[in-house]
């Protein structure tokens, strides 16, 4: 049989219930697992000029692991609004975007870490990275005609002098083809990083790291 109290109740005890509530609250959100995209977020889809190839929910990958239980692309809206302005561009030059990741849960950094704990190629997950925010994707060209994707001079993820952004050691059609890249990201607010051709974040929008997970269709 349950009873009420009708006293009240002391200050310390009531402050402990509270903290403990509010704990519980954020430890459930920040571990959240969702079908749709949460408020301020959206989903990416295959769609004329975007297509998806989320490596990490694959083993095709440098960690030869599968990290996502499934392929989803998820950003923060202002940077999908900013990412259909790139692929609007780039659809009159002939070339659509294809999307390697997106939105990355912090859990899933953390795992990249223990395998690659290099702070040039993976973002040390106490400090997070953008693609943690909902802010960064990484992206290559594909020709709209054949639908495959155009070559610059190294495969998604390699770790080594030829994918940073400021090699000129490569044919000029694969320089021309960065360059095209990188200009219709910068166009739309996106930056590039030093190491990695194909990663580029909209820096501009503030955003927090965030931990929650999607679950499979």
């Amino acid at each position: 049989m349950h009873t009420c109290s009708t006293g009240k109740e002391k200050p310390i005890a009531l402050f402990s219930k509270t903290f403990l509530l509010i704990c519980s609250f954020f430890a459930t959100s920040a571990h959240a697992q969702i079908h749709t995209a949460p408020d301020g977020w959206k989903e990416l889809h295959n769609s004329e000029c975007i297509r998806l190839d989320i490596r990490y929910a694959t083993a095709h990958n440098f960690t030869k692991k599968k990290i996502y239980p499934c392929g989803r692309c998820f950003l923060k809206e202002e940077a999908v609004t900013a990412l259909n302005q790139v692929a609007r561009q780039l659809e009159q030059q002939g070339y659509g975007l294809l999307l390697f990741d997106c939105y990355r849960p912090l859990p899933a950094q953390w795992k990249l870490w223990e395998i690659v704990s290099d702070p040039r190629y993976v973002a040390d997950p106490r400090k997070g990275s953008m693609h943690n925010r909902g802010i960064a994707v990484d992206l290559t060209l594909y020709d709209l005609h054949t639908g495959k994707a155009i070559d610059m001079g190294t495969p998604y993820d390699f770790f080594g002098p030829q994918a940073h952004s400021n090699c000129t050691d490569l044919p000029e059609q694969v320089l021309q083809h960065r360059k095209i890249l990188a200009q219709a990201m910068k166009s739309a607010g996106f930056e590039g990083i030093a190491t990695e051709w194909w990663h580029f974040s909209l820096r501009q929008v503030q955003a927090p790291l965030a931990q929650w997970e999607w679950i499979c269709p």
